[in-house]
């Protein structure tokens, strides 16, 4: 049967089983997905067998205008920085981003989602008197095998790790070189297990780059004011973003990681989850065609 992988963003033949897969992600379709497949080939079967090149034509020309008034009069048009559009409704509704990889088919390694509060973090976390001693605390992590920057001129190899296994890498004093991204989730978690209400900050003085978000730079800022910011980024125009968008970015800095060693499957499945909680985001298409590109999908 003929069904649409939106991991794979192409339709593809899937055999009549129990648990049908795609061929080529090896994703595993939704209910909903194989009635939407078999709607469409029902369709397909009462549709006219041959249709004339007018239809052809019309069809064409309305695709390019559709695109083309996209591209002039969307919320993105002409911009590198990644959008702040509202979520899928069907995601928005989870009550944790936990629940919400879950919901995705997301096994194993990649099940593993940002913002999750390690019983070691919240016992330090619970120590900090408020904000500012919680930003204290946060800062004396800034150091090789905790919160290590890694250099925007390095290639990263080591993956991505959960919020829960980097506190771990970081209690161990075993940790790589972190992201941004990576530095404000702990953060996140760690006003959480505080019990301090905060949340995302991105400086929109920076230009953002979808391809290795180098230059994202993100923090925490909690109610009071107090920035939480243990990597010391220069935020020269803080401003508030959604969490959403931020659980994109972790996404697509780990689609890239997984990417830079050849994990294909797994960097399609990220990304896959991206384009649900962020439909139109333009660094979400941009990040599937690098990937495809790498694996020689040029077309």
């Amino acid at each position: 049967m003929r069904l649409f992988c939106p991991v794979c963003d192409d339709v593809v033949e899937a055999p009549e089983s129990a648990d049908p897969r795609c061929p080529t992600c090896h994703r595993r379709f939704s209910a909903e997905e194989v009635a939407d497949g078999h709607q469409s080939s029902a369709d397909a079967v009462a549709a006219p067998a041959r249709r004339g090149p007018l239809y052809a034509i019309i069809v064409i020309s309305a695709a390019l205008i559709a695109v083309a008034a996209w591209w002039f009069t969307g919320p993105d048009a002409g911009s590198d920085a990644p959008s702040a559009q509202k979520p899928a409704a069907e995601f928005a509704k989870a009550k944790t981003w936990q629940q919400q990889f879950a919901d995705a088919g997301l096994a194993g390694a990649l099940a593993a989602a940002p913002g999750g509060i390690d019983p070691g973090l919240q016992k330090v976390a619970s120590a900090a008197a408020d904000a500012k001693g919680l930003a204290s605390i946060l800062a004396g992590w800034r150091k090789a095998g905790a919160l290590q920057q890694l250099p925007n001129n390095r290639r990263r190899r080591h993956p991505v790790l959960s919020t829960q296994a980097l506190w771990q890498a970081i209690e161990a004093g075993q940790a790589a070189p972190v992201h941004a991204l990576e530095a404000a989730w702990l953060s996140m978690a760690a006003a959480r297990a505080k019990g301090l209400k905060a949340a995302f900050v991105y400086d929109v003085g920076g230009i953002q780059t979808p391809l290795l978000l180098a230059r994202t730079r993100v923090a925490v800022r909690c109610e009071d004011g107090t920035l939480l910011n243990p990597l010391q980024l220069e935020l020269t125009r803080p401003e508030p973003v959604e969490e959403a968008t931020v659980a994109v970015w972790w996404l697509l800095l780990r689609a890239h990681a997984h990417r830079s060693v050849s994990a294909f499957e797994a960097a399609h499945a990220d990304l896959g989850l991206a384009a649900k909680i962020r439909p139109d985001e333009p660094a979400v298409r941009f990040g599937r065609g690098v990937v495809a590109m790498d694996q020689g999908m040029f077309d």
